[in-house]
């Protein structure tokens, strides 16, 4: 899924080709503002990522469209160009400040 690459382009605004695969979990945070209010954010999610891999996505058209039918937000993303990354935070984070 790219976690780590996904985490590194977000918060360090990076990404390498040739970084090593991660086993445990890497802890970074990013201050971002939603809608006014500062937030604070480790992140540590599942977002659809390797966007720029078209035809080698981990995941199914088909689910994509189920959990958009459902009202989940989709977007997709790429940690290796950066395209949708800081939306996708974004959108995670006032999706969660809607529930808090």
């Amino acid at each position: 899924m790219g976690k780590t690459s996904l985490a590194r382009r977000f918060v360090e605004g990076i990404f390498s080709e040739d970084y090593i695969t991660t086993v445990g979990v890497k802890i970074d945070k990013k201050q971002i503002e939603v809608d006014g209010e500062a937030i604070s954010l480790i992140p540590f999610v599942v977002i659809f990522s390797k966007s720029d891999l078209k035809n080698n996505w981990d995941v199914e058209e088909a689910d994509i469209e189920g959990f958009e039918a459902i009202g989940w937000p989709v977007i997709r993303s790429s940690a290796k160009t950066g395209h949708g990354i800081e939306e996708a935070f974004r959108v995670l984070t006032t999706k969660m400040l809607e529930h808090k």
